[in-house]
């Protein structure tokens, strides 16, 4: 079974988390929304939204750049890796 977001880590690479940017309410929102979600799942849920956005017209690449680093600090350098060959997929299906 793939791993969930309930593992998502809000701590960077020193341990703390206090020179990170503070996430807003609807980033908030929507982990808890997708935490008991494997990672099968969620990669499947972001590309059925890209691949909706970009057929009606509402993909933004800036977006998804700078959820990409909103999100990066939060993440272990094996889910940044996982992250950026996911945007290079989305990225490169344009």
């Amino acid at each position: 079974m793939g791993k969930e977001l309930k593992n998502f880590k809000c701590k960077n690479k020193g341990g703390s988390n206090k020179d990170l940017p503070p996430m807003s309410e609807d980033f908030k929102e929507n982990i808890n929304k997708y935490q008991g979600m494997g990672e099968d799942a969620l990669v499947s849920q972001l590309m059925s939204k890209v691949a909706q956005s970009k057929s009606d017209g509402t993909y933004n690449s800036a977006e998804l750049k700078n959820f990409v680093k909103t999100v990066s600090p939060h993440l272990t350098r094996e889910q940044r890796g996982k992250l950026e060959r996911l945007v290079g997929v989305i990225e490169n299906e344009e």
